[in-house]
């Protein structure tokens, strides 16, 4: 339609083609109103808004055609791209491993053991670089509806440099109904993502979380091949920018509105207030979309360093965030962490109660106290086991950390106390459920950590 307008005076024109603007909502539906073209008489609405519309033979109403179309299709292809009036910049997603802990003549092969967790779905096969590093359960008390709601979390402290973090869940998304909007609008997804698409089409409940059973192993419901192409999915999605357009279109298809509608789901995932460092990181078992954001001026209560954690390899995912400070010392205690707690770990986000109680006090670690002390199904024999545990792993913890003035460690411990006692007591305001000798004993040792007394420790 290059190089069509209106014929007569300037002025009527404008007028009259309003006119015509208005003839056309009622006449258009109806064809037999434009028949008269075919006989190059003017068409009913031309006739009732006295405008007759006329192609002259203009270079630029010839040539125009050659010139703008393509300009129209390229904006067509970039719209997406657009956010505000501005062009999104794409972000370059890397790829690493997790290291595993170092091994070396000096390493005491008795300290490596497993720490499992049903809440955080994995189990870990490490020394903490040979107990270099505390774990120490703790519990935030919120309220909602009028409802308190307990979120177990777990703080990192390094009893080298004196460095902590944090590790805790935040939430928990469908992968798949995410993923999902990645092909709508794109009729080259099926042939691009073959094995993906397949799986999109499926019931999603073949992939829901399902009660553990020894025979499932460490299998996950999503197969290797699926996460390879989620994997290279992503990437694509965030490294998307106008500079990339035409590598992306020659080997993704030139259409991207879905790249940009995943990639834009994606982002909403960390914490708002700074834009994200990318990558996809394999630790243990599982591949993770990885968000790494540092704050000049973090949110209440949060580190300035946050890495924001996705599994990439099933549709029960659990968003984690892993919180330390910005220092070189806090870098460092990340680092070593890392590298000891999820260079070796398992994962099972698709099934329930995969560890049990222990059976006895010896088997107990930490990330057992978050699985078990909210619990309201223990046994009058387990919660005596729970008990003691927790007295015992605090007062070592207490002990040393005496023996070593390290008073942050100490008023970590204290913290954490008060935390158990809380919810203690909270659940015994139902029914005596923990017993008078567990609060007696958790008080005394409170007192005595804060009072620094060397006699209740024996040292």
């Amino acid at each position: 339609m290059m190089g069509i307008h209106a014929d007569g005076r300037f002025l009527w024109k404008r007028i009259g083609g309003g006119g015509r603007v208005v003839f056309e909502t009622f006449t258009s539906p109806l064809l037999v109103f434009d028949l008269p073209l075919f006989g190059g008489n003017p068409t009913l609405k031309e006739r009732l808004s006295f405008t007759r519309l006329v192609e002259k033979p203009e270079i630029w109403a010839s040539k125009g055609r050659f010139v703008f179309l393509p300009v129209f299709l390229f904006l067509a292809f970039v719209a997406p791209l657009l956010q505000n009036l501005t062009l999104i910049d794409g972000l370059v997603v890397s790829f690493s491993t997790e290291k595993k802990e170092k091994i070396g003549q000096n390493t005491n092969f008795d300290s490596f053991k497993y720490h499992p967790s049903n809440r955080f779905k994995l189990n870990s096969f490490t020394s903490l670089q040979n107990q270099r590093f505390v774990l120490l359960p703790s519990f935030q008390i919120t309220k909602k509806n009028n409802k308190q709601r307990i979120n177990p979390f777990l703080i990192i402290y390094d009893t080298k440099n004196g460095a902590d973090g944090e590790f805790r869940i935040t939430g928990k998304v469908d992968l798949l109904d995410i993923l999902d909007r990645a092909r709508k609008g794109n009729p080259l997804f099926k042939a691009r993502y073959k094995e993906l698409y397949q799986t999109l089409n499926e019931d999603r409940k073949i992939y829901d979380k399902k009660p553990y059973r020894q025979e499932y192993g460490k299998k996950f419901l999503i197969s290797k091949l699926v996460t390879d192409e989620v994997e290279s999915l992503i990437q694509s999605s965030f490294e998307l920018s106008l500079s990339k357009l035409p590598s992306h279109v020659l080997d993704n298809g030139p259409f991207i509105r879905g790249y940009v509608d995943l990639r834009n789901s994606l982002l909403t995932i960390p914490t708002k207030g700074q834009v994200p460092e990318v990558d996809i990181v394999k630790m243990g078992s599982t591949e993770f979309l990885r968000f790494k954001q540092v704050f000049d001026n973090p949110p209440e209560g949060q580190r300035a360093y946050q890495e924001t954690l996705l599994p990439l390899t099933t549709n029960n995912a659990l968003i984690y965030t892993f919180n330390w400070g910005k220092g070189m010392q806090d870098a460092l205690s990340r680092k070593e962490f890392r590298e000891s707690f999820f260079g070796v770990v398992d994962w099972y986000f698709d099934y329930s109660d995969v560890f049990t109680f222990p059976e006895t006090i010896e088997d107990m670690k930490p990330l057992h106290i978050l699985d078990f002390f909210t619990k309201n199904d223990l046994t009058k024999k387990e919660r005596d086991r729970l008990e003691e545990y927790i007295y015992h792993y605090y007062f070592k913890l207490g002990r040393d950390s005496l023996q070593r003035n390290d008073d942050k460690l100490r008023n970590f411990i204290i913290s954490s106390l008060n935390r158990l006692f809380l919810i203690a007591r909270l659940k015994n305001s139902k029914e005596n459920y923990y017993s008078t000798n567990f609060f007696n004993l958790v008080t005394g040792l409170k007192k005595s950590l804060m009072n620094k007394s060397n006699q209740y420790f024996n040292f």
